[in-house]
């Protein structure tokens, strides 16, 4: 009975040790963005983005923002750096350490008539 009890607490203890360290991790690094249309779901783009340590990040080159995040939701606020009348934002979930899933809008200045809602997929890929 005592060993039952043992195995049961070091289950116990491990997925919550687990669920910290996936909570905790800081998405830092290199992405590969995939978009998709939220209505449709078809493909829209894929892009690259990269997530820096400093609450910044950078997809492709024309876009450029800052991060937060609270256990495992992520908020990207971005502006285009080409079209600065342009702008969006995901709210992601990392689902583990190389998987973010999530939904994102764009915008033209203070328009909403030309909003682009989309679904998305963010794969990490490796060190930017």
């Amino acid at each position: 009975m005592k060993k039952l009890n043992f195995i049961k607490i070091c289950v116990l203890l491990t997925s919550i040790i687990l669920a910290n360290a996936a909570n905790a991790a800081v998405p830092v690094g290199f992405w590969k963005v995939d978009q998709y249309n939220f209505v449709t779901k078809a493909l829209i783009n894929s892009a690259s983005a990269c997530v820096k340590n400093d609450g910044s990040f950078t997809i492709n080159t024309d876009w450029s923002g800052h991060w937060k995040k609270t256990g495992d939701l992520l908020l990207f606020r971005m502006n285009n750096t080409v079209n600065l009348e342009h702008s969006s934002a995901y709210s992601l979930t990392v689902m583990h350490a190389r998987l973010m899933t999530g939904h994102g809008v764009g915008w033209i200045g203070l328009s909403t008539a030309n909003d682009t809602y989309t679904s998305s997929v963010w794969t990490y890929k490796g060190i930017c």
